[in-house]
């Protein structure tokens, strides 16, 4: 599955996008590093260092036909 996008607006506004691109670990590696994550996380820390704002914007999903799906080279 496709998603065309960017973090360009997250890096304009200073946000650091930070990942491991972990797709091809099996999955009880992925559940174990989480758990061991999950544990060892210093979440007072981890709070001094995040901040979290309020969407300006509500999402509300909508359906997609398959002709706008194609259009977009969502096939």
């Amino acid at each position: 599955m496709e998603l065309p996008t960017s973090v360009a607006p997250f890096i304009l506004r200073g946000v650091s996008v930070l990942g491991i691109n972990s797709v091809y670990v099996p999955k009880p590696a992925r559940i174990e590093a989480w758990s061991h994550l999950a544990r060892e996380l210093d979440r007072d820390k981890l709070a001094t260092i995040t901040t979290t704002s309020a969407s300006t914007t509500s999402f509300r999903p909508r359906a997609i036909s398959p002709r706008a799906r194609c259009a977009a080279g969502w096939w």
